[in-house]
C-alpha cells in the first residue's frame, strides 16, 4: 500500500457580480432606492491521487463544471418622520 500525501484540493472559482442601484429622492423626507444585481457563480473542485484508497489511482472530481445563477431585485422606502408633533 502506498503512503497517502495530505489531501489536497484544487479548486476553482469565478463570480462576477455586475450590479445596479439607484437612490431616488421622493420628497425632502422620503428615499425610494432601488437595484438588482446577477450573480455567476461557477465551480470545480477537484483532489489529486492520494494513496491506493478512494483518493487515488486518478484524480477525485468533487464537483466538476459546478453552476449557480442567481438573479435578485430590491426595493427599499426609507422616510425620517419629524417627533416634534
Amino acid at each position: 500500500m502506498g503512503t497517502p500525501r495530505a489531501c489536497r484540493c484544487s479548486p476553482k472559482a469565478r463570480t462576477p457580480v455586475p450590479s445596479s442601484r439607484a437612490d431616488i429622492n421622493l420628497s425632502a423626507r422620503d428615499v425610494l432606492r432601488v437595484g438588482a444585481e446577477y450573480q455567476q457563480y461557477r465551480l470545480d473542485d477537484w483532489w489529486p491521487p492520494s494513496g491506493t484508497g478512494g483518493m487515488a489511482p486518478n484524480t477525485f472530481l468533487n464537483i466538476n463544471d459546478g453552476e449557480r445563477d442567481r438573479l435578485a431585485a430590491f426595493a427599499e422606502w426609507e422616510a425620517q418622520w419629524d417627533r416634534s408633533g
